[in-house]
């Protein structure tokens, strides 16, 4: 199934205000209806991470490039003030370099831990590093 594509609103500009947002509508109705059915798997990925997050080694990784990884730093980095998780516990990698400038203001690491990091945690991702 491809995730992402161009044209997944052909010639919206040319519609009505209301004939787009039908088209929207509809588009966010199917993706809804797509996802009710792997309610099993996901409630099984969920309940696996919670457990893992309630033990005492899970971690929680935030992994994405483009402005979908920056909305994931955005959300990673309430995870210290609002929810108190360890730092240590908690990795946000995005590609590009601004993230890491952003990394060290939110970790007080330096740049050259924030790096080290990224690199280890590509390359766990990767399964090249255990």
């Amino acid at each position: 199934m491809k995730t992402e594509q161009f044209g997944a609103f052909p010639a919206l500009e040319d519609q009505s205000t209301e004939a787009g947002l039908a088209i929207i509508i509809r588009a966010q109705a199917d993706a809804l209806s797509r996802l009710a059915k792997q309610t099993q798997g996901l409630a099984t990925v969920i309940d696996a991470a919670v457990t893992r997050l309630r033990g005492t080694h899970g971690r929680l990784v935030y992994v994405g490039a483009g402005a979908s990884g920056r909305i994931a730093v955005q959300d990673g980095v309430e995870l210290w003030p609002t929810l108190a998780v360890d730092r240590a516990r908690a990795l946000l990698a995005q590609s590009g370099g601004s993230v890491k400038v952003a990394a060290c203001l939110n970790t007080g690491l330096s740049l050259s831990e924030v790096d080290s990091r990224l690199r280890l945690a590509q390359g766990r991702l990767a399964g090249i590093i255990d």
